[in-house]
């Protein structure tokens, strides 16, 4: 886990209190159909049902911005195989295979994403419990280390007071085995 600190939050009005990992464990969507399977957007959030601050889904990109970054995939995955030089590389030059064979997930993945935003009636979920009861902090997303470097002034509890923060360098333990959950938001076993 490195060196950062776990962080212990506490609201005073409440008397809540609870311990945050410096991580977030590895969760992914699973498509049946496709056998592919991608990283959730998370971001930190308040969970009304659990009660505590956990990971999210982030809905914050619009989908226009997700359209945008795909069709930009496919024109760079278009002119690498469009050239004739390019298209003797990825048949025998292994660094292009793994070049064109990266897009080419990363467009798959992209795809995924925008399935699930556009399925109806779909709001993000808390991943811990499946509520859409929650409120959310995209703008403080997880990091692969320390995602909270420190508590911004904004960052409240659900009943409006803030959460003081202090560090320890003692690391909260968090499962690493990976959750995965299909598109409509369910957690898979």
């Amino acid at each position: 886990m490195g060196n950062c600190p776990s962080v212990y939050l506490h609201c005073e009005l409440c008397d809540v209190s609870m311990a945050l990992p410096n991580r977030k464990p590895p969760m992914f969507y699973w498509d049946e159909t496709s056998q592919l399977c991608v990283a959730i957007p998370s971001c930190l959030g308040f969970c009304d049902c659990c009660q505590r601050l956990i990971s999210v889904e982030d809905f914050s990109t619009p989908i226009a911005a997700l359209r945008q970054q795909l069709w930009a995939l496919e024109q760079l995955q278009h002119e690498m195989v469009g050239q004739i030089w390019p298209r003797f590389m990825l048949q025998f030059w292994p660094a292009s295979k793994r070049q064109y064979a990266e897009l080419s997930r990363q467009i798959a993945a992209t795809e995924l994403l925008l399935r699930v935003r556009q399925i109806p009636e779909r709001q993000p979920r808390c991943l811990s419990c499946g509520s859409t009861a929650f409120i959310g902090y995209p703008e403080y997303p997880y990091r692969d280390s320390c995602f909270l470097a420190k508590i911004p002034e904004t960052l409240r509890h659900s009943c409006g007071e803030l959460w003081q923060a202090r560090y320890s360098h003692f690391s909260c333990h968090i499962r690493t085995a990976p959750y995965y959950f299909s598109l409509s938001g369910d957690a898979l076993l």
